[in-house]
């Protein structure tokens, strides 16, 4: 892909100064993350920044769209962490509180007293076993097919089996046993999960027959920090609050989504459930 290197190199910049505190520096958030600076940053013209960074990134976002809900997701986290709005506002680079408030109500559709209140209800608990470190997976290169690349978990039952019934009519499944997926984009501790980017995939050998609307596809690739939670899926909410704590915003590609692979899915018992976590890291 072209311009590949500089705007992974801006997704990382992005990130970084989304997490900054505004309160304690003299410069424009506004300015800093504008299509010019960032066009200039990465030594290419605005047209041809804004074009080639929808075409890098999975989500196909824009720019704007991209730096917009990373920010959102931070002052969910500030939100959540309890900090009064404020302080909130400076932290991430609003002009003032008002101007918080009413991005809030535009994007959330709630006022900002009722975002506190919905996550302060959303409460997560510790994850209550040990987690071994990640094994790192360098250059993983392989091709998956998705179903439901929508807002929301809850996908049916029947979309695993869509996906396999059409990853076979097709011939490319791949040989032996299958690999079936779950990716995520969004942090499932701070957005609603009616909201979250979420859709089920399998890995096939070849993604040139796909031309449904109601299939994706996408090339997976880079490096990976992989953790292993064994046991029941309504521990994954707290065993992703657990594993992203151990990676540094700096190492962490938001960009690419998180991936979920169901090892041991089809068992009797919550138990004896193994899922690995694939957590995307910058590529230096």
């Amino acid at each position: 892909m072209p311009y590949n290197k500089e705007i992974n190199g801006i997704i990382k910049n992005i990130r970084e100064a989304v997490n900054r505190d505004w309160s304690q520096t003299s410069s424009s958030f506004n300015d800093t993350l504008s299509i010019k600076r960032l066009a200039e940053d990465a030594r290419m013209s605005t047209t041809n920044f804004k074009r080639f960074f929808k075409a890098n990134i999975d989500t196909h976002e824009t720019v704007h769209q991209f730096i917009s809900r990373l920010r959102m997701q931070h002052i969910l986290k500030l939100i959540k962490e309890g900090k009064n709005f404020d302080d909130i506002a400076s932290m991430v680079g609003f002009a003032n509180t008002p101007a918080l408030n009413n991005t809030l109500r535009k994007i959330k559709n709630a006022t900002p007293s009722e975002l506190k209140d919905l996550l302060q209800i959303k409460d997560v608990k510790a994850y209550p076993y040990k987690i071994a470190p990640p094994r790192i997976e360098k250059s993983v290169d392989f091709n998956i097919i998705t179903k439901n690349f929508e807002s929301g978990y809850n996908q049916s039952d029947s979309s695993w089996d869509d996906i396999y019934n059409f990853a076979k009519a097709n011939n490319i499944l791949l040989p032996g046993q299958q690999e079936y997926w779950g990716l995520t984009f969004d942090d499932a501790d701070v957005e609603d999960s009616n909201n979250n980017h979420f859709c089920t995939a399998m890995t096939v050998t070849d993604t040139s027959p796909i031309e449904d609307s109601e299939y994706g596809h996408m090339n997976i690739d880079g490096d990976y920090a992989v953790f292993t939670h064994k046991g029941d899926y309504n521990l994954l909410d707290s065993f992703y609050d657990a594993i992203l704590a151990q990676i540094p915003v700096s190492e962490f590609y938001g960009s690419k989504p998180i991936l979920e692979k169901y090892l041991i899915w089809d068992v009797q018992e919550p138990k004896d459930l193994v899922t690995e976590v694939f957590v995307p890291l910058y590529r230096q």
